[in-house]
């Protein structure tokens, strides 16, 4: 069974599911949770406990599962190399194949228009909203273990087991490369402006980079990364903090405000310093 809680007081039970759970996600609204695990292809429940809907495939367990943008699908993801995409009724409406061996992520862009799955046969795939395949990115030489897109739509990041990241556009061309994770990158998000990317990975370190593929931050110890990419949470010895990450803006900002002592007796240096004039 699984706990819904605040701040350490359960608001709701799940019970009647056999196993572990390998995934969870909640609706856009806030109104449902799904489930995926070792029982079956995944599950759909009311925040208060009560089971809605089971998913129910031809084989396999779902080892992870997420909602569509507007909460009227689902994509989950199983040991077969296959993703398969739900809609609210509990009815599967694709199956996504053409990866060689597991697929390891499947997201949906902002829009909802487009899904992107991911696989240990080092490729990247967009599959358009009639779920026919319209781009592949690839790698080849390591598996690709998360992706996500820009909320734009025009980038795709992706993450590999060699702790390379690696932006690209939407036709398959590589723009980008960010190293500097040890291990596999396992979490990539987008800021909202769409300028930064966030890659948390299996070190336990979340890197800032901005598009060019230059880092600008880094947090250890991290155990989550939000879905925004706006707040990072870190643990050390068992203490638990949350860490907004800020802008390229708010960066500069408090740079040039940190200079303006210098600047009263520096006001050429200021001239000079174009940046800081607002």
């Amino acid at each position: 069974c699984a706990h819904l809680g605040y701040f350490g007081k359960p608001l709701a039970k799940f019970n009647g599911y056999l196993g572990m759970f390998g995934d969870m996600s909640f609706s856009p609204d806030g109104q449902r949770l799904a489930t995926a695990g070792d029982s079956g292809q995944g599950r759909i429940w009311k925040i208060s406990g009560e089971e809605l809907i089971e998913l129910r495939g031809k084989k396999g367990r779902a080892k992870q599962i997420g909602f569509s943008p507007d909460g009227q699908r689902l994509a989950t993801v199983g040991e077969d190399g296959v993703a398969r995409i739900w809609n609210n009724s509990g009815q599967q409406l694709a199956e996504l194949k053409g990866h060689n061996g597991r697929v390891l992520d499947v997201v949906f862009s902002p829009d909802g228009q487009y899904i992107g799955t991911a696989g240990e046969d080092g490729i990247a795939k967009i599959w358009d909203s009639s779920f026919q395949l319209v781009s592949e990115l690839k790698i080849l030489s390591s598996w690709i273990e998360s992706m996500a897109f820009s909320p734009s739509g025009k980038y795709i990041v992706t993450g590999d087991s060699n702790g390379v990241v690696k932006i690209w556009d939407f036709s398959g061309n590589q723009i980008a490369d960010l190293k500097g994770n040890i291990g596999s990158v396992n979490n990539l998000t987008f800021s909202v402006d769409g300028e930064q990317v966030a890659s948390m990975g299996k070190d336990g370190m979340v890197r800032i980079w901005d598009i060019t593929g230059r880092q600008l931050a880094q947090f250890e110890n991290a155990k989550a990364l939000s879905l925004d990419g706006k707040y990072v949470a870190t643990l050390v010895d068992n203490n638990l903090q949350l860490w907004r990450v800020k802008g390229l803006n708010d960066l500069l900002k408090g740079s040039c405000d940190r200079l303006d002592d210098y600047f009263i007796t520096h006001p050429k240096v200021k001239e000079d310093l174009e940046i800081c004039d607002n």
